[in-house]
């Protein structure tokens, strides 16, 4: 009992605690000459990052926190504007620091990479060369963005967003996370979580890929030249807004297949379900394909493997 009663008032205790931090405050602001910095290289664990732009000429590092004697520290070597955390613990209990960087419109790092441990990343109307951003339990959030080369986007618990931008190629993966991408194009995006969502919409490339072990796939108005979508137990739908140019596959273990194409493209269909039937809304029959069940549409074309063990198939025209 009393071992009880002493755990009740330690909790209570560090509840208490946390509700009397204070807020975060400015506790540090400096500007930095964009001259001869060409990358840009963040390292924290803990504490949240925001990186946005400035209408100033200088880089502007402001940070804000609860506790002003463990901040990052902030350094210029060589050609590298570097933000790292300077204490050798890891995790914290009740400090709260974000790191506010501000950048010229006019200046393109060639390099930006950002690797949190806990904290959380927003990103907003970066141009560089390549962009390279790791969490292991905070959210990946990245807006108006374009890389001349790549975006590697990486989260172990932690969800992915992004919204509006360029590259040649894209990648999103989380380990227990969902990925969401909006208004991108790119060469090539792969999309990889092992147990969570992947939605895609307004998306335009030459080659999509996106795999969940357990969750859905959900790619709207998407453009692509050719694709490889795999859910082991979760749905997919995807709606194609073009012709594509290669051959292209769906497969799922346990989930359903939901496609929609243009109704003037030529395509043939190979469809194999081992407990599920196929819906053929264009053709407006119904078939139960144990084994492949091929058809052409329009003038045929480039086929699509579509594999599902346990799931209905639907095929339909926008």
């Amino acid at each position: 009992m009393k071992k009880i009663t002493k755990s009740i008032i330690f909790t209570l205790f560090i509840l208490t605690s946390c509700m009397m931090l204070p807020a975060e405050n400015i506790v540090s602001k400096d500007y930095y000459s964009t001259e001869n910095i060409d990358t840009i290289s963040v390292d924290l664990t803990y504490e949240n990052i925001e990186i946005k732009t400035t209408n100033g000429s200088e880089i502007l590092v402001e940070i804000a926190s609860n506790y002003s004697k463990k901040i990052p520290e902030v350094c210029i070597e060589e050609n590298k504007l570097l933000i790292k955390t300077t204490s050798n613990k890891k995790w914290y209990t009740g400090n709260i620091c974000t790191v506010y960087v501000y950048l010229p419109t006019d200046f393109f790092p060639k390099v930006s990479t950002i690797q949190v441990t806990s904290g959380e990343v927003f990103i907003d109307n970066l141009e560089t060369d390549e962009l390279t951003v790791g969490s292991a339990s905070g959210d990946i959030k990245v807006l108006f963005t374009n890389a001349k080369d790549k975006i590697a986007l990486s989260a172990a618990s932690g969800e992915i967003e992004f919204a509006t931008g360029k590259t040649t190629k894209f990648s999103a993966k989380t380990a227990s996370g969902d990925i969401l991408i909006k208004q991108l194009t790119s060469n090539e995006i792969l999309c990889d979580t092992n147990s969570g969502e992947i939605t895609t919409q307004e998306i335009e490339c030459e080659y999509l890929a996106c795999e969940t072990t357990s969750g859905d796939i959900d790619c709207s108005k998407t453009i692509c030249q050719y694709f490889d979508i795999k859910a082991v137990s979760g749905s997919v739908d995807l709606e194609l807004e073009n012709q594509i140019e290669a051959e292209s596959s769906i497969k799922t273990t346990s989930g359903s297949v939901d496609l929609v194409v243009p109704e003037d493209m030529n395509f043939e269909i190979i469809a194999n379900s081992s407990s599920g039937k196929f819906e053929d809304e264009i053709k407006e029959r119904t078939y139960h394909p144990k084994h492949d069940y091929v058809s052409k549409y329009n003038e045929g074309g480039v086929a699509i493997l579509i594999d599902t063990t346990s799931g209905s198939i639907e095929l339909e025209s926008n």
